[in-house]
């Protein structure tokens, strides 16, 4: 029996803004679910704790 599982809950740190709605895209194309996204390490802890996510798509290099 095949069993349906709930889409991947993403959040998404990037800060630069046409990178980071493309991977939400891309994200989305593939069937999860885009939870949030952060341009700053503080705002991405924020939503890590509010929405507790299965993946994080994080930037390395974050300006500030």
């Amino acid at each position: 029996m095949k069993q349906h599982s709930s889409p991947v809950r993403v959040l998404v740190v990037e800060d630069n803004y046409l990178v980071a709605m493309d991977i939400m895209s891309i994200v989305r194309d593939y069937g999860g679910t885009v939870v949030g996204h952060a341009t700053t390490g503080s705002r991405a802890i924020h939503l890590a704790l509010q929405h507790k996510p299965d993946v994080v798509l994080m930037d390395i290099r974050l300006d500030g």
